[in-house]
C-alpha cells in the first residue's frame, strides 16, 4: 500500500500572475460549500476529497483551487489514488481555510495549469527521538511517544510572530489518555446491571507505557498529521491500546483530535476488558481563569473556578460548579449542536475544546478545575456501569481544540463548534461523481430523460422509493419499537447503528445476564450506509448523508474486528444482527471467519471523501482481511463471496496492488463454477450477492467468462431476487438482449419505502449501479481493466 504524495500549496501567489507564467488554467470542476448549521464559518479548515475524469490530469501537481472571483484559495492537493490504467489521478484531497455566511454559499473551482506553481508555507514539523515538534505560525506543539501526555507542551501566538516563550505557553506536561477499569473478577450482576467495588477501579495511563510511538504520518504545506500510538499501563498490566492523531492546519488556531482506544487484548473473541472511564487531560497554564461552556441557547459563564459539563445521558446534560447546576439542557428532543465544549480564558491566552456528537455517544464530560486542567471525559467514570470492551472493539471519538487571544467571544466559540458537528463539504453536482467520472463504480445521476420513455417513470418511482425509506427511518434512530422493547440507537457503539430486537430473558450463551445482552443492533446490514451515500450521491439530496457519515466509521470501529492474534482475521466482520454488538442470536461472542456480514464501500467512500487519517487505517484492515482470510475459500455462502469480492475491488480501486486481482480471479473462477452449473450458489440464498460480486471482477478484469457464467446459469435459473438487478442490468447492455432488461425493471417494479435497514439493504445494494447499465449513458460500455 503506497503512502499518499503531498503534491502542492498554493499560497499567496495570485492568479494574474500564475496566468502570466503559465497561461490561463483550465477548469476541471466547480464545488459548492453549503453552510447547514446556521452560523458563520471564517477561515475554517476544511479537507475535501475530489475526484478527477480518467485522462484528465497526469500530475496533480498542476492542480489549484480559485474562488469564484478567479482569484487563488492557498489549497494543498494530496494525491490520493490513480485511475487503473495508471497514467492519470482519479482522487485527490484538498485542504484549504474555508468562510461563508451561515445558511450562506461559496463556490470555488478546481483548476488544471500547465505548469506546477512553487509552494509557500509556514507550517513546519519534525520528528526527532520519537518526538514531535509541529509549528504553523500561531501554535507551536510537542507530541511524545514514550510515556505519551497528548500536547506534551503548547504555545500560542496570535501575533503570527513565532514567540514561543513561557508567556506565550498554554500547555504544559502531566496530561495524556487515561483509562479506568475494574480487575474482571471484581465486576458482578445484580438485576441485569453490572456492579463494581469503587476499590476495585484502577487506573491505566498513557504515561506510563515508555513504548509508545509519536511520528509524522501526514505531512504537507497546510495540513500536518501526527499520530501516537501506545498502551494503557499501570505497572506491567495494560487495558486499552491507544490511537491519538492531531490534525494542525497552516494559520491556523484550530487544532483537531481523533482518540480511538482499541481492545488489542485477549486470544478469543469472549476476552473482555470492562471500561470505567475514559480521559484525555489537558494540563494548561489558565488555572483561575474564567470558563465558559455551551448550551442549548446562549453560552453560560461560570464563576466559581471550576466546572464541569454531564451529558448523562441521550436527552440530559447538566453544568455544574461545585455542587449547583449551573445551567441544564437535552440532546436527543432539541438535537442542538452547540453543546458539548467548554473555554477556559485567562489574562491574553485562551484554549477552548469540544467534542463531536457529544450527546448523540453519551455519556461524556467536559471538565475545567482551578489548576487549570482540562480533562474531556470520552467514557466518564461518574457514569453508572462499566463499558464492556470485548477483543478487537474500538470507538473514535473526534476533538476540537481552538487556542486563542482571550479577546474571542463565547459566541464565536460557539459557532466554531456548532460547526464541528456538521463540517464544511464542497460538492459537485451529481452528473460529476455518475457520468462524468465513475468514481464510486458505474452510476447515473437522477434524470429521467437518461432512460427510454417507457423507463422514465420507472426510475422516478424507484427514488422516490428511497427518499420515503429515509424519511421513515431517521425518526426511528430517537425511537424504534420491537418485540415489545422500545429503544433508542444512540450511545458510546450505538451511535451510527439501528436497533433491531429484543431476545427478552433468552440469554442464551450470553456471558453476563446484564441488560445489554437482551438487544441485538442491525449492524449496518449489507452495507445500508453505502445505498444511502450512493443516493446522495445520485440526488444531491444531504438527507441521505444523515444515516451515513456516523455510520461508516461505526462500522469500521465497532463491526469490524480491530485487533485479533490470528493476523488474517484484523479486519474480520463480527455477525449481523450484532447482540451487544459482538455476539449472534444465541449470545455468542463472535469474530467471523467468513464475510456474509462483511462490508467495505461505505468505509472506503469515506475515506475518499474526508481524509480522515482512522478511515484509511479501517480501509487497510478490511483489505487485509479480504485478502489474508482463506478460511471461506470452499464453502462460502453466495452473499459472503459477494462481500468479500466488493473488499478486494474496493483495495484494488485505492492501491492498484495486483494481488487483490489475483484473488478476485481465484474466488471468481470458483463461484463462476458454481453458477455456471446451477444459476445458484451452493450455499445460501443471497445469488444477487453473489452475481455482484462478479460484476465487480468482470469491470476491472474484463474476462469473458464472467458473461459466459452468467449466461449459462440464467439458462438453468427459474426464480428472480430483486438484488439481482445488477446482474441483469449489465447482461443487457453487454448482449443487448432484452429479457435481461425485462428481469432488471421487474426488480424496480416491486419495490416500496421500508425503514428496516436489513430489508434495505438488501433491495437496494447494488440499485444505483444497474441503473447506469439500465440507462441510454451506458450506450457503448465496456469494461476497462488495468492497463487496457
Amino acid at each position: 500500500m503506497k503512502p499518499l504524495a503531498i503534491v502542492l500549496s498554493l499560497m499567496v501567489v495570485t492568479v494574474g500572475l500564475a496566468q502570466r507564467a503559465f497561461g490561463a488554467p483550465t477548469e476541471i470542476v466547480k464545488l459548492t460549500v453549503e453552510e447547514e448549521n446556521g452560523v458563520d464559518r471564517v477561515n475554517e479548515p476544511m479537507t475535501m476529497g475530489v475526484p478527477l475524469p480518467e485522462g484528465k490530469v497526469s500530475d496533480a501537481a498542476r492542480l489549484g483551487l480559485v474562488d469564484a472571483a478567479g482569484q487563488e484559495i492557498a489549497c494543498q492537493v494530496t494525491e490520493v489514488a490513480r485511475w487503473l490504467e495508471g497514467k492519470s489521478v482519479k482522487w485527490v484531497h484538498l485542504t484549504w481555510n474555508q468562510s461563508v455566511k451561515a445558511k450562506g454559499k461559496a463556490v470555488v473551482a478546481v483548476v488544471l495549469r500547465e505548469a506546477p506553481v512553487a509552494a509557500q508555507t509556514a507550517l513546519a514539523a519534525e520528528e526527532k527521538d520519537n518526538v514531535v515538534t509541529v509549528q504553523n505560525g500561531l501554535i507551536k506543539a510537542v507530541v511524545k511517544g514514550s510515556r505519551f501526555g497528548g500536547f506534551d507542551a503548547a504555545w500560542f501566538d496570535p501575533t503570527g510572530q513565532g514567540k514561543f516563550d513561557d508567556a506565550n505557553r498554554v500547555i504544559g506536561p502531566g496530561g495524556g489518555s487515561i483509562s479506568m477499569a475494574p480487575d474482571r473478577s471484581a465486576v458482578t450482576v445484580e438485576d441485569e446491571k453490572f456492579i463494581v467495588p469503587a476499590d476495585a477501579v484502577k487506573t491505566y495511563t498513557s504515561g506510563d507505557d515508555a513504548t509508545g510511538k509519536a511520528v509524522i504520518e501526514e505531512q504537507g504545506p497546510r495540513r500536518v498529521v501526527v499520530k501516537a500510538t501506545g498502551r494503557h499501563m499501570s505497572g506491567d498490566r495494560k487495558m486499552l491500546d491507544y490511537i491519538v492523531r492531531f490534525y494542525f492546519y497552516a494559520g491556523s488556531p484550530i487544532v483537531r483530535v481523533s482518540h480511538t482506544f482499541v481492545g488489542a487484548h485477549g486470544t478469543k473473541p469472549t476476552d473482555v476488558e470492562f471500561l470505567s472511564g475514559l480521559y484525555l487531560n489537558v494540563p494548561t497554564t489558565l488555572g483561575g481563569g474564567r470558563i465558559t461552556a455551551g448550551t442549548e441557547g446562549e453560552p453560560a459563564a461560570i464563576s466559581g473556578g471550576s466546572a464541569e459539563v454531564l451529558q448523562e445521558g441521550s436527552d440530559h446534560f447538566s453544568i455544574r460548579a461545585g455542587d449547583a447546576v449551573v445551567a441544564e439542557g437535552k440532546g436527543k428532543s432539541t438535537k442542538p449542536n452547540s453543546t458539548g465544549w467548554i473555554d477556559l480564558t485567562k489574562g491574553e491566552k485562551g484554549l477552548a475544546v469540544g467534542v463531536k456528537w457529544f450527546w448523540q455517544m453519551f455519556p461524556k464530560s467536559l471538565a475545567a478545575d482551578a489548576t487549570g486542567l482540562l480533562r474531556v471525559g470520552l467514557f466518564p467514570r461518574r457514569t453508572a456501569e462499566p463499558l464492556e470492551v470485548y477483543m478487537g472493539q474500538s470507538r473514535t471519538h473526534y476533538l476540537t481544540f481552538v487556542f486563542h487571544d482571550g479577546k474571542t467571544t463565547a459566541g464565536d466559540l460557539n459557532s466554531i463548534f456548532s460547526g464541528q458537528h456538521r463540517p464544511l463539504r464542497a460538492w459537485a453536482e451529481p452528473r460529476y461523481y455518475c457520468r462524468d467520472t465513475h468514481c464510486f463504480g458505474y452510476s447515473v445521476e437522477a434524470d429521467a430523460t437518461l432512460f427510454q420513455p417507457d423507463d422514465a417513470a420507472k426510475a422516478i418511482k424507484h427514488d422516490e422509493v428511497l427518499l420515503e425509506s429515509i424519511k421513515q427511518l431517521l425518526p426511528k434512530v430517537d425511537s424504534r419499537t420491537r418485540n415489545r422493547a422500545t429503544m433508542e440507537s444512540y450511545g458510546i457503539y450505538a451511535w451510527g447503528d439501528l436497533y433491531h430486537w429484543t431476545w427478552g430473558a433468552a440469554w442464551g450463551q450470553s456471558p453476563y445476564t446484564q441488560a445489554r445482552w437482551r438487544y441485538s443492533w442491525e449492524g449496518n446490514y449489507y452495507d445500508h450506509p453505502h445505498v444511502m451515500f450512493m443516493q446522495f450521491i445520485r440526488t444531491g439530496n444531504r438527507l441521505f448523508l444523515e444515516r451515513y457519515w456516523p455510520n461508516a466509521v461505526q462500522i469500521g470501529d465497532v463491526h469490524a474486528c480491530n485487533y485479533h492474534p490470528r493476523p488474517e482475521l484484523v479486519g474480520a466482520c463480527r455477525y449481523c444482527p450484532p447482540r451487544n454488538f459482538v455476539a449472534q442470536d444465541e449470545g455468542n461472542v463472535y469474530v467471523s471467519p467468513e464475510y456474509n456480514h462483511f462490508k467495505t464501500q461505505s468505509v472506503f467512500a469515506h475515506w475518499y471523501l474526508t481524509g480522515d487519517r482512522r478511515s484509511y487505517e479501517h480501509c487497510q484492515m478490511l483489505a487485509n482481511n479480504a485478502f489474508a482470510n482463506h478460511e471461506a475459500d470452499t464453502g462460502w455462502a453466495d452473499r459472503g463471496v459477494g462481500a468479500q469480492l466488493a473488499g478486494l475491488w474496493n483495495a484494488y480501486e485505492l492501491w492498484r496492488e495486483p494481488k487483490y486481482l489475483d484473488r478476485m480471479k481465484g474466488m471468481a473462477g470458483r463461484a463462476m463454477a458454481q453458477f455456471r452449473r446451477q444459476g445458484r450458489f451452493e450455499k445460501g440464498g443471497f445469488t444477487g450477492i453473489g452475481t455482484e460480486g462478479l460484476c465487480y471482477y468482470y469491470w476491472v478484469s474484463g474476462d469473458p467468462a464472467v458473461i459466459e457464467a452468467f449466461k449459462s446459469g440464467f439458462a438453468r435459473r427459474k426464480a428472480i431476487q430483486s438484488h439481482m438487478i445488477l446482474c441483469y442490468a449489465m447482461m443487457y447492455r453487454v448482449t443487448g438482449e432484452e429479457e435481461y432488461r425485462q428481469l432488471a425493471w421487474r426488480c424496480i417494479a416491486g419495490e416500496k419505502p421500508t425503514f428496516g435497514v436489513h430489508e434495505g439493504g438488501q433491495l437496494f445494494r447494488n440499485t444505483h449501479f444497474a441503473l447506469f447499465f439500465l440507462s441510454e449513458a451506458s450506450k457503448g460500455w465496456k469494461p476497462v481493466p488495468a492497463g487496457g
